[in-house]
């Protein structure tokens, strides 16, 4: 808005946006330049530029950040690797009293180009073998004096009602950088370093030279004194200003929680998938990042379409669901559950966070300068990050558990936004107020035009809507089912080659007594509840030790599962055999399920208390084992014998993850039980087997198998019977 225009609504007696004194004078403006706009189309030259510029800027950052990592822990200096993230954020913290005042004084499009420039030569020192800290904590300063003019020159660029669809395009090209940064950063480190650094460094030149098409906006603050003892009482003084105003208040606090919690739950989801998911891999809460960061990018593009400035509280719809969807995150048990999930919150956050990115440009830009605005944001937001995860780190040290963790974390966050939009409430409540010889400025305006259409009906609707999206998550999670399985089998194990034909076993020769070795054949773990190598070593040994007096058994040696290779087939058999010296060799598969039904009783759980109290979870571990013993010169099976067992019970949510832990430890103790009294069982019929069908098994029995047996025991009953003919003999002949 021109000042003519101002000066036109104030002889009209009509509100104008221009800045209050007591804003005004924490930043000294030039007359008028805060209210330059150029009123550009949404797909202007300009703009198109600006996105360019941001995708590939952005693009860069987190290329480059995957690639530090690598090049870190190539110079030996892994224990730098998660100082890298630190080294970024800093610069937002300890600049943010110069960003502002640095995107103000200067076109905005140049700053950028300058930043760009400045991300550049610190990709580039990298590139030379600079320590990779200082050389990302390079790149983050570029990233500070980048952040606020970025977005601060939209406010300069379109028009109030174009604003908010501004920043969701903006928004949305950050995102699908960031996504795409991570997955081209990855595989480039994988394959080359230099292509790597190559690839950002063109990146970033790309970006700087978009931001020359960018428009050459006059500065919102020319002439601005950048010294020290200026610029930091000047900054604290802005953001003391910011957080007086209402309006930017609500837009600090929100996004400041938004991007808080952001980068907690990428922590949260590292350690909830394996306990939620049962899965182990880094992969699926890489991909469940990707299906949040999608889902920000839809919430963009809605909140662009269907919320404006005059209705920004709308907003506080997409606030509202945030909440009781990361509390949905405690009872869900399945990847698309999970997915689902993500994706909500990923709307919900975009639906938040660009309509408040929006306000605060407009309030800044009104006030203390869109820079200035943006940078005491940056200041807040980061502030707000290290403090959410310094909680999340403190209640790791502390033991507690991922599970209430998210529980604690999704009640604060719903707090948290539930007390902004009661405080959002109660500030248009008294801006509607009628006060004596006050003349109503810009932002009461604003919260007049917000006190009819966001803060009465609709916004009842929202937190309605909030409220049966809660119900219907929860009723959801009464109903999930989830399921853990860890297996082996021997069939993948010794055939894994499906179109090999199978050899034909040839004839067994048993030496007596036998060298027998006993393993686990490897397997597939999909959940904690999978069978631990200490474990399997115990369940070994309870078989040999029972086995061992046995006379046809020399040794039995125990074998590690390490010795094991998966589909290592016969191959694999024979080097056993050569290291230990065995004649056959037991293998022991095992398959285990475990699945976990919430009944009506996890509708407690949303009180938080019911978690920890009720057990309102049903578990079912089915487990078998199975022995399968192989001759390993002949490659033939001798005998095979199972173990079955079923375990049933309850638990609540908290103690869920530990309760299934002792169902699968206690599931395999008594198939293993069983397993043995059937490999007594398998072992008598053995017996009989080979003095059924002799041409099939050959036995050779040693002497030292005579002396344990008196004979053996495969033909014992002959023995007896010869010695009876020749004392009937002897007493002839007498």
């Amino acid at each position: 808005m021109s000042p003519s225009t101002h000066r036109a609504r104030a002889a009209q007696g009509k509100p104008s946006m221009q800045a209050s004194p007591d804003l005004a004078a924490s930043a000294p403006r030039s007359p008028g330049a805060h209210g330059a706009t150029l009123d550009l189309r949404l797909l202007s030259l300009g703009m198109i530029a600006l996105l360019v510029a941001q995708f590939f800027s952005a693009l860069a950052d987190n290329a480059v950040l995957i690639t530090a990592i690598a090049v870190a822990k190539g110079q030996g200096h892994a224990q730098l690797v998660p100082l890298l993230q630190e080294a970024f954020v800093l610069p937002f913290i300890a600049l943010a009293p110069f960003a502002g005042p640095l995107a103000d004084g200067f076109a905005k499009g140049r700053v950028m180009m300058g930043a760009n420039l400045a991300k550049l030569v610190g990709a580039g020192a990298m590139t030379l073998g600079a320590n990779p800290l200082l050389a990302y904590g390079l790149i983050g300063v570029g990233a500070t004096a980048y952040s606020p003019a970025k977005y601060g020159i939209l406010s300069q660029m379109f028009r109030e009602d174009r604003l908010v669809r501004a920043n969701g395009m903006l928004e949305g090209s950050t995102i699908a950088a960031i996504l795409l940064g991570v997955v081209l950063g990855g595989w480039l480190a994988d394959h080359s370093i230099a292509g790597a650094f190559a690839s950002v460094l063109a990146c970033y030149g790309v970006a700087a030279g978009a931001n020359l098409l960018i428009p050459h906006l006059p500065a919102e603050n020319p002439g601005a004194d950048f010294a020290p003892r200026r610029l930091v009482p000047g900054f604290f003084r802005a953001l003391r200003s910011l957080y007086r105003d209402p309006d930017a208040r609500f837009s600090l606090l929100g996004t400041s929680v938004f991007w808080g919690a952001g980068s907690t739950l990428r922590l949260v989801l590292f350690a909830w998938v394996p306990v939620a998911l049962l899965l182990n891999d880094n992969q699926t809460p890489a991909n469940l990042m990707g299906v949040l960061s999608v889902g920000i990018v839809a919430g963009a593009v809605a909140a662009g379409a269907w919320i404006s400035l005059a209705r920004v509280n709308r907003a506080l719809l997409g606030g509202l669901l945030l909440g009781p969807l990361v509390l949905a995150m405690g009872v869900v048990g399945s990847v698309p559950a999970a997915a689902a999930v993500m994706a909500g919150i990923g709307v919900g956050g975009g639906l938040f966070v660009v309509p408040l990115n929006a306000l605060l440009q407009q309030r800044g830009h009104a006030s203390v300068g869109a820079g200035n605005a943006l940078a005491v944001q940056n200041f807040s937001e980061n502030l707000v990050m290290l403090l959410f995860v310094g909680a999340y780190s403190a209640l790791g040290r502390a033991g507690v558990g991922v599970v209430p963790t998210i529980f604690g974390f999704g009640a604060t966050l719903l707090g948290a936004v539930l007390l902004l939009a009661a405080r959002q409430r109660s500030a248009a409540l008294r801006a509607a107020t009628p006060m004596p010889g006050r003349q109503r400025d810009g932002q009461n305006r604003f919260m007049l035009a917000r006190k009819g259409n966001a803060m009465s009906k609709p916004y009842r609707r929202s937190a309605a809507a909030a409220l049966a999206l809660v119900l219907l998550a929860t009723l959801v999670g009464c109903n999930t089912m989830r399921e853990r399985h860890s297996a082996a089998s021997v069939v993948d194990y010794l055939y894994p080659d499906k179109d090999k034909p199978v050899v034909t076993p040839g004839t067994p020769v048993l030496n007596l007594p036998l060298r027998v070795g006993i393993a686990f054949v490897p397997g597939a773990a999909y959940g904690a509840g999978a069978l631990t190598e200490t474990r399997k070593q115990a369940l070994l040994q309870q078989v040999a030790d029972h086995f061992k007096a046995e006379p046809f058994v020399k040794t039995i040696e125990v074998i590690p599962s390490a010795y094991l290779r998966p589909r290592g087939s016969f191959a694999n058999l024979e080097e056993l055999r050569t290291m230990y010296g065995v004649d056959v060799v037991a293998l022991v598969s095992y398959d285990q399920v475990q699945f976990t039904d919430e009944g009506l009783l996890s509708l407690t759980y949303w009180t938080i208390v019911g978690a920890y109290m009720v057990p309102g979870e049903k578990n079912d571990t089915q487990t078998m084992l199975d022995t399968v013993v192989m001759d390993v010169r002949s490659r033939k099976m001798l005998f095979r014998a199972p173990g079955m067992d079923r375990v049933s019970g309850r638990a609540t949510l908290v103690n869920a993850s530990e309760q299934l832990r002792q169902d699968s430890v206690t599931g395999f103790d008594n198939a293993s039980r069983q397993m043995i009294v059937n490999l007594e069982q398998q072992l008598a019929l053995f017996k009989d087997k080979v003095k059924e069908h002799p041409e099939d098994y050959r036995v050779v029995r040693s002497a030292e198998y005579t002396q344990r047996t008196g004979g053996g025991s495969l033909d014992g009953a002959v023995l007896v019977l010869g010695a009876l003919v020749a004392v009937a003999a002897w007493r002839r002949r007498r």
